[in-house]
């Protein structure tokens, strides 16, 4: 019995375990465009992961190279570069989930100041993050502020060109945190119980319960 009970205090710190463990978890689609050949449309080859995207033609970053102004890739070979200054991605939630985050490495021309704009699917602006001046492969971020992200656009505002890599969409699932519990034994012979819930409160669920009868050796 001793050993059963000492099996049941393991489940039991396991779960509590996993109550201190972040309330969420978050998964990625990340966009390196190093599979194409220099001079390709990217279109709609990403729609299985749910992103279309326009405006964007992928270059071997060598090709655009030059001693005044290089643009390295963050993921070699490729970058995506926007001749007219606009790059949009769509994104599909039936497929993605709920976007909550946008990363991109951003080059930009001399004087041009490059920036990520989030919407939501009503196309309310719910962030938006501008490059500084010059950046040369460049991490840029935004969070939303609200609803999750339906569609990104990258541009300066003035149709400037610009170089974009490796474009990551973070999606957050909430997870409910599994609180301390607490069980109590009684007597030889007696059932008693525990149980992990996160409250009493009808907006809160019991994750499990458990009973035992304790014994004496």
């Amino acid at each position: 019995m001793r050993r059963a009970l000492f099996s049941l205090l393991g489940a039991l710190s396991l779960l509590m375990g996993l109550g201190a463990a972040s309330s969420a978890l978050a998964t990625t689609i990340t966009l390196t465009f190093d599979e194409f050949q220099t001079g390709t449309a990217v279109t709609n080859q990403y729609e299985n992961l749910g992103v279309l995207v326009s405006g964007a033609t992928a270059f071997a970053a060598a090709a655009l190279a030059a001693a005044a102004n290089p643009w390295p890739a963050n993921t070699p070979p490729n970058i995506v570069y926007s001749p007219l200054g606009l790059m949009t991605f769509t994104l599909n939630p039936a497929i993605t989930g709920n976007v909550q985050s946008v990363s991109a490495y951003l080059s930009e021309g001399v004087g041009v100041n490059v920036g990520i704009y989030a919407y939501d699917a009503s196309g309310a602006l719910v962030g938006q993050a501008i490059a500084p001046a010059n950046a040369v492969n460049t991490l840029v971020s935004v969070t939303s502020s609200g609803n999750p992200i339906a569609t990104v656009q990258i541009h300066d505002g003035r149709g400037a060109f610009f170089g974009v890599d490796t474009v990551t969409f973070t999606i957050a699932a909430d997870v409910i945190p599994v609180p301390a519990a607490g069980f109590k034994l009684g007597p030889a012979g007696d059932s008693a119980c525990f149980r992990i819930s996160c409250s009493n409160d009808s907006s809160r669920s019991v994750v499990g319960s458990m009973s035992i009868r304790s014994a004496h050796e």
